[in-house]
């Protein structure tokens, strides 16, 4: 074996033996980071807006980060607090052995209701009523435990925090130097480098605007309605609201049906029906008219694959899987879009 073998074998153990221990030295913050980018995508037009306002690059990176932190940490933590507080109103409301007999009751009429129509439903109902409220509990309170931890772990917290603005920082002010490394680097094909980042680009902007700020404006739309028509409670059920939003064929209806029901059980028909216009108007319709407009330009992933890659996202990620996990599966559907033609071209 001669003297070059030996160099290109030496190199690419060497190389592979400490690619794997920085990948584990790293392992910590793969999921910051990989947060960091997404949202230097997604604020990649003000820091351009800034640079063209002449604003160098390093304050233009600076100012970017001071803006969206402005424009989602104060909302967020307003909230946060509110759902934490309207979370353990339920709770308490469940807890109440009044409110849970009332509750038991109201299921029970319309249990004796549905029976007269559908043979064997109101034992079924008679049965869900007898454990909604111990199911509802549990969920509660799980909840409230898990958001404590959450909120325990601060010094953990404060150190991803401090990686992902820096990550950001540089993410920004170091795009395009970024983007040549990852050309440089990439085995692809120049093209096809470029075809892939641009899709995980419009992959982006189609899960943000085309999912997420749609439930958004949805769940929003739906807590509004619950205030105006008098249903308590109505920040925690908009959040509720945003997660049915992102289910195929489910939707707001998820939140919006009880409360018209809610409404008829506690005799208030005209509420109910008020409630069942706007839901259906006001909140149904915002994706028919959004979507469009929202999604034009973007890469479209049918709407099933986009929840389960979320869900399977948060439960491999974490709460980063909510942004990471679609991008995973679209880096997927980009390699397999460039595998095929290749294959068949072979």
């Amino acid at each position: 074996m001669d003297h070059a073998h030996i160099r290109a074998y030496f190199l690419a153990i060497v190389t592979t033996l400490l690619t794997v221990l920085a990948v584990f030295m790293f392992r910590p913050f793969l999921v910051t980071v990989g947060l960091a980018a997404v949202f230097a995508v997604i604020f990649t037009p003000l820091h351009a807006r800034l640079k063209k306002a002449r604003f160098p690059d390093a304050l233009a990176a600076l100012a970017t980060i001071l803006i969206g932190a402005i424009c989602i940490v104060v909302p967020l933590s307003f909230l946060g607090t509110q759902l934490f507080s309207e979370a353990q109103d339920v709770y308490g409301t469940l807890s109440d052995p009044g409110s849970a007999a009332r509750i038991q009751g109201a299921l029970s009429s319309a249990g004796r209701s549905i029976g007269r129509s559908v043979p064997g439903s109101q034992a079924y109902i008679d049965s869900l009523s007898t454990n909604l409220s111990a199911y509802v509990r549990q969920g509660l309170s799980w909840s409230l435990g898990h958001a404590g931890a959450i909120f325990s772990g601060t010094l953990g917290f404060l150190l991803q925090l401090f990686i992902f603005i820096m990550t950001l920082y540089y993410f920004l002010k170091e795009g395009p130097r970024v983007a040549r490394a990852i050309e440089r680097f990439s085995p692809l094909a120049p093209s096809e480098t470029e075809a892939l980042t641009s899709r995980l680009k419009q992959t982006i902007s189609s899960v943000v605007k085309g999912t997420f700020f749609i439930a958004l404006i949805q769940g929003a739309l739906t807590a509004v309605g619950f205030l105006i028509f008098g249903i308590p409670n109505a920040v925690l059920w908009g959040a509720i609201a945003v997660i049915g939003a992102l289910i195929p064929s489910i939707g707001t209806a998820l939140v919006l049906v009880p409360g018209v029901l809610y409404l008829l059980f506690i005799g208030h028909t005209g509420t109910a029906i008020g409630l069942a216009i706007y839901g259906f108007v006001g909140v149904g319709t915002v994706d028919n008219f959004l979507r469009p407009y929202l999604m034009a330009g973007t890469a479209r992933i049918h709407p099933l694959l986009v929840l389960l890659s979320v869900l399977g996202g948060i439960a491999f990620f974490g709460a980063g899987g909510l942004f990471l996990g679609p991008l995973v599966v679209s880096l997927l559907l980009g390699l397999l879009s460039i595998y095929t033609p290749a294959k068949a071209g072979a």
